[in-house]
Order: C-alpha cells, then structure tokens, then sequence
C-alpha cells in the first residue's frame, strides 16, 4: 500500500508500523483492507470511483450523510482522501449476519426480526428531494437492466449453454411483463439494494449495515427479498414465512404499505424472482468472467428458490422454467 496514503490519513504515524490486510470482497470493484495498529484497528476501502472531484457528492458520503442521523448503524467515516481515492473507516469487526444465523439456529428469527427493524428504519427514511439515493429508483428500466445482466452472463456468454435467439427473445418479453408489476412509484420507499447477510455486521449483537453506496427507491420487498431469499444463506421455509409477515406489519405500524398482506405476499414472490435472477447473471459474471470460481458454488441454491415462485405465482412460469431447463442441465 502506498506510504503517501497511510501518511496521509495517520499523520504522525509510521507507516511501516501499520499491518495491512486484504479482506475478500463481494461482487465490487472497490478493494478493502483492514489496518491494524497496537492501538486498534480501521477498515480502508479503494474505490476507483470516489475522486478529489467528488469527495462531497459521491454516493458513499451522501448515503452515509443520511443513514447515520437517522439512525441506521453504519461504520463511522472517520477520514477521505479524493486523490487516493480512499475511505477510511470504524473497524464493525468480522462477524457477519451470515455466520451468527449459521451458529445459532435457535437464535435466527430474534436476530432476524432486529434485521428487519434496521430495514424498515431505512425504509422509513423520508426523501429530501437531493438526486441521490431519492431521484434513483428501480423503475422499468433498471430492472430490465439487471435482467439484461443476467441474460448476458448466464445465457449468451455461457460456452455451457445453447440458448436460441427466440429463446432469449421470449425471456426478454416475460422479463419486460415482470418487471412492469415491479413499478409502482407511489409505494416506493428507500432501498439498501444489497441487503443481504454478507454485507450485515453483527457488533455487540446489534445489526451495522455495510456496502450501502447505491440504495436507491424502490419497493419494499426489493430489500426484503435479498435478505429472506438469500442466495448465501436459505432460511427455513416456515421461518421466512414468519418473517415476510413481521416485515409486512412493521411497513404497516409505519403507514409503509397500501396493499393488503395477500397482495403484499405475492408481490414479494415476484420480486424475490428478479432478486435471484440477477443474483444469477452476477455468479456468472464473477466466476466466468473474472474468474472468481467461488461465487460459482452459489448458482445452485440460487436456482433452487425457482421453483417454488413457479408453483405459487402462475406469471413467473414461462421465465421460470426457460431459466430451469437452461441452466440445470449444465450445473455438475
């Protein structure tokens, strides 16, 4: 790491006596390190896209302005270097919602409800009318954006599968259909937009959020699905029923939802389908393009949450089962 930068932001501290270590990042171009001194302990993030030119309106500092006061918990921002394009910030520890759930089954519907405090939290969070996150939104076309993600990487660039043009021109008029009952403006509220249990800390028990910087508007269920149909962590059917209906009466206490809970249900089938769909093409993209063979072990459980949306939701059959056939045959 460059010294100018550790200089920089630990004036009055040797650089050569700060260790530094690479921690495995998610499906990100930005880069984390975690800096250890004798004193504690800080969490660096690279990011090629926070520069001197932005470094009061890049989304990670405009987000972070919003959450924190509202009382969402998020790392601390503890100092910013535009021309290295560094963040620095607290250390929330290495404990993720992920592994707490996976060690403590007996403990997983307390800790997830407090998840679902936080999200409903941040749902609630009025907008101030500035363009990031409140003039982002998941409309038609960034939905059908993140379908064409998944077209590209798990089907047309896939050397596994032989998928015919009329094919891909069937999904893409499915998708269009799917993505328009996703559009409903009037009940839009606030989105982490990758709310699932890997960038969830648990510090002292409590729920920290991370990987924040491109929430955006859109329904609740948006969240919600990435966080009950977790392609990292499956919940027990019964448990994430239990929990759909504890989001849905949180929405409801904070006058959140216009719909009744059946409609509420069904629309989170619908969107739970494009959460893991996208999840799809993002697997591919990172094990076959970037050659991250890890993620490819999540593709999968991730098709196994199809099914069960086909059996319920008559829309999704079509999609569905195109996406089934396709990519079934090909998983060893």
């Amino acid at each position: 790491m460059h010294k100018d930068l550790l200089t920089e932001l630990f004036p009055g501290h040797d650089p050569a006596s700060v260790t530094v270590s690479p921690i495995t990042g998610e499906a990100s171009a930005r880069s984390y390190f975690r800096l250890l001194f004798s004193s504690g302990s800080y969490i660096l993030c690279l990011d090629p896209s926070f520069t001197e030119a932005n470094e009061t309106s890049h989304p990670f500092i405009l987000l972070h302005s919003i959450l924190a006061p509202a009382g969402v918990r998020v790392p601390a921002l503890l100092r910013t270097s535009g021309k290295h394009h560094a963040l620095l910030q607290e250390d929330c520890g290495t404990t993720m919602l992920q592994e707490v759930a996976q060690e403590a089954p007996g403990y997983t519907e307390q800790l997830y409800r407090k998840v679902i405090d936080v999200l409903a939290s941040l749902q609630s969070i009025s907008s101030t009318g500035q363009p990031v996150p409140f003039g982002l939104s998941f409309d038609h076309d960034k939905l059908m954006t993140e379908f064409e993600f998944f077209l590209s990487h798990a089907l047309l660039q896939n050397s596994r599968v032989q998928c015919p043009a009329t094919v891909v021109s069937e999904l893409r008029s499915q998708f269009s259909d799917i993505a328009r009952k996703l559009v409903r403006p009037d009940e839009f509220v606030l989105n982490h937009r990758d709310f699932h249990s890997r960038n969830i800390m648990m510090l002292h028990g409590q729920p920290c959020l991370i990987d924040f910087q491109d929430a955006r508007m859109g329904l609740p269920h948006y969240d919600a699905a990435s966080l009950l149909r977790d392609s990292y962590l499956q919940l027990p059917e019964h448990l994430m029923e239990n929990l759909i209906a504890y989001h849905f009466a949180k929405l409801c206490d904070l006058k959140l939802c216009r719909s009744g809970y059946s409609e509420f249900r069904h629309l989170f089938d619908i969107m739970a389908f494009q959460r893991n769909v996208k999840a799809l093409g993002t697997f591919y993209y990172q094990s076959d393009v970037l050659g991250k063979s890890t993620f490819g072990k999540y593709i999968r459980p991730t098709l196994g949450y199809l099914p069960g949306y086909l059996e319920r939701q008559p829309e999704l059959k079509t999609a569905g089962t195109i996406i089934l056939d396709m990519l079934e045959p090909t998983l060893s």
